[in-house]
């Protein structure tokens, strides 16, 4: 997993990432995704601030991903691959696009005292999630679990009609060329989202957190530390709490060992608009575990 904060990548406008490799050389592709977004969300931004782009931001949005996608070739990334899901936070918006299972989640102050609310930013392409299915189906592939000794294993998957293979769980991604040619894409989900004076917080997480971590049990944990304005320790005890359930499941199930999966968190905090001008909000924080 790489988790990314490019501030000011261009005036005022931040950007919050988090990218999560799968397969053999997946740390090949989120590191490829980490190098490059930097420059290409700079340049995209750029432009559409200069007017020297095409005004539809989601529609450039697109086909930069498509783009980077493509030079992703060659044997290494056949069954490799990564999420990406980017936050763009520009004055009152957050633009978003989003490939794979990897999860924004918006934090804003609830309807009754001392509460927290949370709504999604994006959405998991699970590649049973029906529209997606329906066009992993149209394009050849089929989807289904993983049975080991009569128990389901893991997620539905989406494999070859008639074959064991891909096995991929995603079904919008970087990389995986096999899994392209049964429709998996790397067009990324879009969105524009309004901010307003109640919202406080920006969380983005692999699905290493989200897997064992409610996205408002999220908001939660993540608003424990906004009063001190600290994103970092904010990061942490989310990281950290995914990672004592997945153990805590290990032991449940009798084992010692097992997979926990890969878990990376982004925290960014927004204040309040009554907030002192001489208060800003510290930079958003990336925590790994």
């Amino acid at each position: 997993d790489r988790g990314l904060v490019q501030m000011d990548a261009v005036e005022n406008t931040h950007v919050l990432a988090v990218m999560d490799g799968h397969g053999e050389n997946g740390a090949e592709v989120s590191s490829f995704l980490f190098n490059e977004m930097p420059t290409m969300l700079t340049d995209v931004l750029g432009k559409h601030m200069q007017g020297r782009a095409d005004s539809n931001i989601l529609r450039t949005l697109s086909r930069e991903f498509i783009r980077l996608d493509q030079k992703l070739a060659g044997p290494r990334f056949l069954h490799s691959g990564s999420t990406a899901t980017i936050c763009i936070h520009a004055g009152s918006l957050l633009i978003l696009a989003a490939l794979g299972d990897s999860r924004a989640v918006l934090g804003s102050v609830g309807q009754h005292a001392n509460t927290w609310a949370s709504t999604l930013l994006s959405f998991d392409h699970k590649a049973d999630r029906p529209e997606e299915q329906a066009r992993l189906e149209k394009a050849g592939a089929e989807v289904r679990p993983i049975y080991a000794n009569g128990r389901q294993f893991g997620p539905a998957r989406l494999f070859k009609k008639g074959a064991d293979y891909p096995g991929l769980a995603v079904s919008r991604a970087f990389g995986d060329k096999m899994s392209k040619e049964i429709g998996v894409v790397a067009e990324p989900e879009l969105a524009v989202h309004a901010l307003s004076p109640e919202d406080r917080c920006v969380v983005i997480a692999s699905d290493g957190v989200w897997d064992q971590v409610t996205n408002e049990e999220a908001v939660r944990i993540v608003m424990a530390s906004f009063e001190h304005n600290d994103p970092t320790t904010a990061a942490i005890a989310l990281c950290k709490e995914a990672r004592r359930r997945w153990e805590r499941g290990l032991k449940t199930t009798g084992e010692e060992t097992g997979n926990i999966d890969d878990i990376t968190t982004v925290v960014g905090f927004l204040l309040p608009p009554d907030n002192p001008a001489s208060e800003v909000p510290a930079p958003p924080a990336v925590a790994a575990e």
